[in-house]
């Protein structure tokens, strides 16, 4: 299994590492955003929310819907492309105990598991992806992981929302 970093310095910019060098980002304008920027070398993908409840995201390069974005009702988000209904990806929690997230296609295949990595001194949340071996090397696979750190740091919010309340 590779091993992907996470690194953040303010819970705005997220920089997606491995041995060492820069695979991609994963940006918010606010701390409080739900519209973020993704950039994988040259390439620049926008996420954003779709809707009033906000329950659809959409994935756009240069006003090109690339991947919608649905959460499903236990936790987890189907990633569909648009013209592969069939052939989806799911990023769901592990477990009700565990800690991590995991990314299946539609054969189920574990694609990655994703784990926090919490930095106490810093007092900001990173993660640590490890991927299974053949996943991670195409820009498509890039996003996917960035999707995923995006839609880890959503979940984290709603649940500290909901220890709040």
């Amino acid at each position: 299994m590779s091993e992907i970093k996470v690194f953040t310095d303010n819970n705005k910019n997220y920089t997606l590492t491995t041995r060492g060098s820069v695979i991609g980002t994963l940006e918010y304008k606010y701390w409080y955003s739900s519209k973020a920027e993704v950039t994988i070398g040259e390439e620049h993908y926008v996420i954003f929310r779709k809707g009033f409840w906000g329950t659809q995201h959409e994935v756009k390069q240069d006003d090109v819907v690339l991947l919608i974005l649905k959460t499903k009702w236990d936790g987890g988000i189907a990633i569909i492309k648009p013209k592969e209904r069939t052939q989806y990806y799911e990023f769901k929690p592990k477990g009700f105990f565990t800690n991590g997230y995991l990314l299946t296609n539609y054969k189920n295949e574990e694609l990655l598991l994703m784990t926090t990595d919490f930095s106490w001194k810093k007092f900001t949340s990173g993660y640590s992806i490890n991927c299974n071996d053949t996943f991670g090397t195409t820009q498509f696979e890039q996003l996917l992981i960035l999707i995923s750190v995006y839609h880890y740091k959503a979940a984290q919010a709603m649940a500290m929302a909901a220890v709040a309340n």
